[in-house]
This record gives structure tokens, C-alpha cells and sequence, in this order.
């Protein structure tokens, strides 16, 4: 089931979606997400809440894959969940947009577990501080400087990265 969410900014396009019917998503972290996101082969469609203060990457896996599913640093969203879409064709902010298009179809979960948990562990360890984020292919967040935060001291926030990434309450370390 889909429909218009007036209360999330109908402008925008952004429409709520029953998970677990047809798909389930698995919304992670970005940092971490962009890590998986280069070891799989064939992702699906992933979707991208920027939200300032806690960005996350939203994978969309076979309905079902959800159920089960417990890893550190992501949250299931099943059945009795709606999901924020973003416009079919919305593929920048302001809000919630498509990095890999909903055409791609669906990424297999065994396949995202599997990037995940070589993600987090190639920080060191499993549970390991969180690496700058900074340090990796940035997505577009409003007001960010890119150039500023890679090589420049004075913008950095704390010990690793800007607060543009981090926002103020979740820098490495905090």
C-alpha cells in the first residue's frame, strides 16, 4: 500500500508505503552504509534520509528478510511499518531522495548482512569507533562543504570529522 503523507511534506512528494507486503527495508547508518554499499555486487534500491543529525541509507530486501534480522547499528522495518518514499524520480535533497532508483529492484539480504558485517569490521573490529565520514564518499548534505572538511582543521568537529557529517550530538567519540 502506498499513499500521499500530507504530513511529511506532500510537496516534496514523499509518500508512505506499507513494508512487508512486497519488500521489508533495512535502514543503516550512512557511515556504515556507504561501506557495505561498495561490497555489494548488485544492490537494489536504496534510499537516503540526509537528515542532519542522523543520516541513514535505507536498503529495500525481499519481504520477509526483516523478520530475523538483528544486527548491531541497523533497525528492520516489517510488516505493521510504513516507510517514507521518496518521488520516483527525486534523486537529490532537500529531504529524502533515491540513490539507487526503486527499478533496480530489491537487494539480496544474505548479500547486504554479509557487506555489513565486513564494514564494521574493517574499522578493526566489530563495534569499533566509527570511522570519519569524511574519509568517504560524501552524499550531498545542504550546507556542507566538502573541501572545508577534508583538509581543513579549523572546520573539523571534535576528533575526525565536520559536524555538517556528524551532526552536534553524534561525533566520534561522544
Amino acid at each position: 500500500m502506498i499513499s500521499n503523507a500530507s504530513g511529511l511534506g506532500d510537496t516534496t512528494g514523499v509518500r508512505l508505503a506499507s513494508a512487508g507486503l512486497d519488500w521489508d527495508v533495512i535502514k543503516v547508518a550512512r557511515y556504515l552504509a556507504l561501506r557495505a554499499l561498495e561490497n555489494i555486487g548488485d544492490p537494489g534500491a536504496v534510499t537516503v534520509d540526509p537528515n542532519p543529525a542522523r543520516p541513514t541509507l535505507s536498503f529495500f530486501v525481499p519481504a520477509g528478510a526483516a523478520v530475523r534480522w538483528r544486527m548491531p547499528q541497523t533497525v528492520p522495518l516489517r510488516r505493521m511499518t510504513h516507510v517514507a518514499l521518496p518521488a520516483d524520480q527525486k534523486v537529490t535533497p532537500p529531504g529524502p531522495y533515491w540513490l539507487i532508483q526503486f527499478s533496480q529492484g530489491l537487494t539480496r539480504a544474505c548479500e547486504l548482512r554479509r557487506a555489513l558485517e565486513n564494514a564494521s569490521t574493517s574499522c578493526g573490529h566489530a563495534g569499533a569507533v566509527r570511522p570519519s565520514i569524511c574519509e568517504l564518499d560524501p552524499l550531498w548534505v545542504p550546507g556542507h562543504d566538502d573541501t572545508a572538511c577534508a583538509g581543513a582543521p579549523a572546520a573539523r568537529g571534535g576528533e575526525g570529522c565536520c559536524l555538517a557529517c556528524h551532526g552536534a550530538g553524534s561525533m566520534p567519540n561522544s
